[in-house]
């Protein structure tokens, strides 16, 4: 009875769903003036036709029910957080067949398999369906348009510079960002990516979207021939990985013409390309705790985020379970549901009207301006919640050291980094970070002054912005300073880089 009841609920939604969405004009309108209460239970109900649909349909979800001793009958959402067991790459994805964990045991009718990077591991394939597909083309045009004003411009040229192939973002971003503005596909070729700006010249608005390092590399090598990048209107979007506010402000600092915006998107092979997306106001979120500690600490707790966006409650259902979050699809066209998935991102989420009320009791109530946004809820990500370094008990993400470089006035020699522990003669653990330099630099162009004035800002800035880092430092300072090795570029640890779509920025020990 449940399962029918959940069923004929859900069509009711996904058939309004699908009118807002056809009009991205008509959906900001939408969601600026409807109440966040509303959205987040409608994405219950939601929630609960799809774990009805996939205990019903999919094979290896039934078993896991069963695996699981899932016997009661789920008839609201706070059973569902009760009862729906949680599941992971390691008791769900491997376990069973990629056709098991498909509706029916089998692949859709239409649709296609992307492949993760496998940064972590053994790369996975994951199916989509043309259903899924079409509602993601919906969300993006949304977001360009949110974002770019794309609909209203006839000059917008992507330039996608994400890896081509089986990965989930490469192809796909191309394939549904053209339904909105015109796309070339370059992937990771700093010198198409150049060549195509300055061929086709000033008079058009680019957007290039790629990892972080990458994007990087293009204004390198940009500059390294010549190219006056202040000269033509760029902007960046981001994804795979986060970035510092550190970061983003010595790239706006580059390319700093009469438009310059830096936006990050947040998505998971595992679930989707688009989950999160930056805004305005939840970019102005980060600026301000960037600037403020006592603010950072208030809506981020101890640590510095590496995203901070928002998310559509219709289309993904977000829980927080610890410092984790687990990630379900409350969309009942997905062809193989993930339902409290554990990606091992450690963050936050906000309701918007709780980061409401939690500012505006606050001394920061004037900051921010809650009357023209999205009234989305807010996601926060620090990381992999198995990403980080522990020194003295100070929890550092690579992201802390992504921010502290780029504020060092050398940080336009750095390409990339490694963040380890290590140990001294006599045992004693030492903080090391080596950092890879761009082609055309040496090391041996640094001297003493120059490494001191790096370890310097890396320390500084994980004083201001690391709580676990300030509190450890006082006791054992050491052990907590950062030691600086230079390497050239693809030196040493840094070769492996070369082989990997995405950098590895850690080593444990």
């Amino acid at each position: 009875m449940w399962s029918l009841f959940y069923r004929l609920l859900g069509k009711v939604i996904t058939f309004n769903e699908k009118i807002l969405i056809y009009n991205p004009s008509f959906l900001i309108f939408f969601l600026k003036i409807t109440p966040p209460a509303l959205l987040h239970i409608l994405s219950e109900l939601r929630m609960l036709q799809v774990y009805y649909q996939a205990k019903n349909e999919v094979p290896a979800y039934k078993n896991f029910l069963k695996e699981n001793n899932v016997t009661d009958t789920i008839k609201n959402f706070n059973d569902f957080t009760r009862i729906a067991p949680i599941q992971t790459k390691e008791n769900y994805i491997y376990k069973y067949s990629i056709t098991d964990r498909c509706r029916e045991g089998n692949f859709p009718y239409g649709g296609n398999i992307d492949e993760s990077a496998g940064s972590s591991g053994k790369a996975t394939m994951w199916v989509r369906s043309t259903k899924e597909e079409e509602l993601l083309q919906r969300l993006i045009n949304f977001a360009m348009h949110y974002t770019f004003k794309a609909f209203s411009k006839n000059n917008i040229i992507v330039l996608n510079c994400w890896s081509t192939g089986p990965w989930a973002t490469g192809i796909k971003f191309s394939m549904l960002a053209q339904r909105s503005t015109v796309v070339k596909s370059i992937g990771t070729d700093k010198r198409n990516a150049v060549d195509t700006i300055t061929t086709l010249g000033d008079k058009f608005e680019y957007v290039i979207g790629g990892y972080p390092p990458f994007v990087k590399e293009i204004l390198d090598y940009g500059e390294e021939i010549g190219v006056d990048w202040k000269k033509y209107k760029l902007n960046i979007v981001t994804g795979g990985e986060g970035f510092s506010e550190g970061w983003r402000n010595y790239i706006k600092d580059r390319i700093n013409g009469s438009y310059g915006e830096v936006f990050s998107a947040y998505g998971a092979s595992d679930i989707d390309i688009g989950i999160g997306f930056e805004t305005n106001f939840t970019i102005k979120l980060r600026q301000l705790a960037d600037k403020d500690k006592e603010f950072s600490e208030l809506l981020f707790g101890k640590y510095t985020p590496t995203f901070v966006g928002v998310y559509n409650p219709l289309v993904y259902l977000i829980e927080q379970k610890g410092e984790e979050l687990l990630f379900s699809t409350a969309n009942p066209d997905i062809w193989a549901p993930k339902i409290r998935y554990n990606l091992k991102d450690a963050g936050k989420i906000y309701k918007f009207q709780d980061l409401k009320k939690i500012i505006q009791s606050s001394k920061f109530r004037n900051k921010l301006n809650f009357d023209d946004v999205l009234k989305l809820p807010i996601i926060i990500i620090y990381g992999r919640s198995d990403g980080t370094v522990s020194l003295d008990g100070a929890n550092i993400y690579p992201y802390d050291i992504q921010d502290a470089i780029y504020r060092s006035k050398h940080a336009k020699y750095f390409d990339s980094f490694f963040l380890e522990t290590d140990y001294t003669s006599d045992k004693s653990m030492i903080f090391k970070v080596s950092i890879e330099l761009t082609e055309g630099k040496h090391k041996n162009d640094f001297n003493q002054l120059d490494y001191e004035e790096i370890q310097t800002t890396i320390r500084e800035t994980l004083l201001k912005k690391n709580k676990d880092y300030r509190e450890s430092w006082q006791n054992n300072p050491d052990s907590l300073e950062p030691r600086i090795v230079l390497l050239n570029k693809s030196e040493g640890i840094f070769l492996q880089n070369s082989s990997k779509l995405k950098k590895v920025y850690m080593i444990k020990k």
